[in-house]
């Protein structure tokens, strides 16, 4: 995040970048409608493996299941008593800023501690939290204005350019995934990985449910801009390294066993370029696929260097999935309770604004946010500076 630059709370609360807590009071806010909950028949149909499939290589899940420890699936609502999924009606109770690590050296796990470690790539229930930089923000402002000064109203080719400021895009939305855990015996120290999905890096939030006994000794976040924790004790250290701390020491976040998959996706681009010439286009996307190899392979020896465990053969995931379970299956009757993303305390990184539900009107918080900086570039609004006469029939 760039200092200087402001995250905005409750009640036009200005806080500054680093600042440990966003007093809230949100959790007064109701809920004006609930959410549509499925019945345990729809969400337990068939079995777990039902539920997923290989695709070039990998796990997707395609129903209510969990990614686990042990590289099966299970039901969620086996994996976590009386689980269902967030929903945009969700309002939290307390939002609390991360800590910023230096470079890209975590905390070691406690010397005592298993270290379980899970990618994830999509999955997860879109919630009414939101976060964006001040850079997203003027390069939409930039655009608004072009559309304006470019508008020529006598031209009937072109629509006109929008007389409110543009609309916000999905990917600056948080997505909640539930985490069980039930391991005993032992500290746990969590490492999640978070993968960008077609270039788009993921934020995530991860609602934690502990199981009787469960000692969380950290948290771990590995990958991506922004992500977060829920419903964990204020006690337990959670730390985020981005890809910018991996790229302040030389690392981009890749998996060796995504190699082939990359090599897969590549050919499918640069195909049309070659045709039917197999050799020429191997030739093409070799540099690429060296390149990714061995990116994996120095993000592989930094992440055994951090955590203690080899890469490849400890982390579990699946490429979409609706949760995950750190630990054994439970037994009947002891399988963690779940804890609703409502009325929880989010720890959580985020970029220079962060709005949410119970705070902020949406998407009018991010239009604002576009008017205010356009006026700044522009010397005044926008729409009277560029646009005067333009939005007649559209009644600015």
């Amino acid at each position: 995040m760039n200092d200087g630059l402001k995250i905005l709370g409750i009640g036009g609360l200005v806080l500054a970048v680093g600042v440990p807590f966003l007093k809230s009071g949100i959790e007064e806010v109701e809920n004006l409608a609930g959410p549509k909950v499925r019945t345990e028949a729809e969400l337990t149909e068939g079995a777990p493996q039902d539920h997923w499939h290989y695709r070039d290589g990998l796990a997707n899940a395609t129903g209510p299941v969990a990614a686990t420890s042990d590289g099966m699936p299970d039901f969620m609502t086996s994996t976590i008593a009386g689980w269902r999924e967030a929903t945009r009606h969700d309002v939290v109770a307390k939002l609390r800023l991360l800590p910023e690590v230096e470079r890209c050296v975590p905390t070691p796990p406690a010397e005592n501690a298993h270290v379980a470690a899970f990618y994830t790539l999509g999955g997860g229930a879109d919630v009414r939290l939101w976060t964006y930089s001040t850079k997203q923000v003027a390069d939409v402002a930039e655009q608004w204005i072009k559309s304006i000064q470019g508008y020529n109203p006598d031209d009937g080719r072109f629509g006109m350019p929008p007389s409110n400021a543009p609309r916000p895009v999905a990917s600056y939305q948080y997505q909640v995934l539930d985490v069980a855990v039930t391991e005993v015996g032992h500290p746990v120290h969590v490492v999640l990985e978070q993968l960008a999905y077609k270039n788009t890096p993921t934020q995530k939030i991860y609602n934690f449910h502990l199981a009787e006994g469960v000692d969380i000794s950290g948290v771990t976040i590995v990958g991506g801009a922004v992500g977060g924790v829920a419903n964990l004790s204020e006690t337990v250290r959670v730390e985020h390294v981005t890809d910018e701390n991996l790229v302040d020491c030389g690392l981009v976040q890749r998996h060796y066993r995504r190699v082939e998959q990359f090599e897969r996706d590549i050919a499918r681009e640069k195909r049309t370029l070659y045709g039917n010439d197999a050799r020429r286009l191997r030739e093409e996307i070799a540099p690429d696929v060296s390149a990714y190899r061995t990116d994996a392979l120095a993000y592989a020896s930094w992440f055994k260097q951090s955590f203690g465990v080899d890469h490849f053969a400890n982390v579990r995931g699946m490429d979409f999935a609706r949760g995950l379970r750190v630990g054994p299956a439970p037994a009947e009757g002891e399988a963690p309770v779940y804890r609703p993303f409502a009325g929880a305390v989010v720890t959580l990184s985020a970029k220079d604004y962060l709005r949410f539900k119970g705070g902020h009107e949406w998407p009018e918080a991010f239009q604002d946010d576009v008017l205010t900086l356009a006026t700044e570039v522009a010397g005044g609004d926008p729409r009277t500076v560029f646009g005067a006469g333009k939005f007649a029939a559209q009644g600015f």
